[in-house]
């Protein structure tokens, strides 16, 4: 996550920031939460990404993305788009009907990928959604 999250807007990647926010993910995602549906995302070339899917613990048929995020070296490659749809395919896994998602206004690139994957901009609360359904 440490590696993958350089070069963030909002970068506070030291290894304790990491850890601590990998701790407020896991008390989050409460009684719920399995290190078996996150994953570190690899290829031929090595570790690439990171998605943390998650089904809401108080709304178990809505999902979400904690964490995505793809290595510097290896941004532009389109494995960002790849990963949030192999992300929303997880909650559904688990009984999630429909998934939602955020990023910040000024994120052009996760915007972007919201968009290529289907997902919808709600105006009202600035945030980016997925589809009702799930793919």
């Amino acid at each position: 996550m440490v590696l993958a999250s350089d070069g963030e807007p909002y970068d506070t990647s030291t290894d304790e920031a990491v850890l601590d926010d990998l701790h407020e993910l896991v008390l989050a995602a409460g009684k719920l939460f399995n290190p078996q549906h996150w994953f570190a995302i690899a290829d031929d070339l090595g570790d690439f990404g990171v998605v943390l899917p998650q089904v809401f613990p108080d709304e178990p048929t809505t999902g979400t993305l904690f964490y995505l995020a793809v290595v510097p070296d290896r941004r532009g490659e389109g494995l960002g788009g790849q990963i949030h749809r192999f992300g929303l395919s997880e909650p559904k896994k688990r009984g999630a009907s429909r998934d939602v998602g955020s990023t910040a206004t000024e994120n052009l690139a996760m915007i972007s990928i919201f968009r290529a994957n289907g997902c919808e901009l709600d105006p009202k609360v600035k945030a980016v959604l997925s589809p009702a359904a799930l793919p």
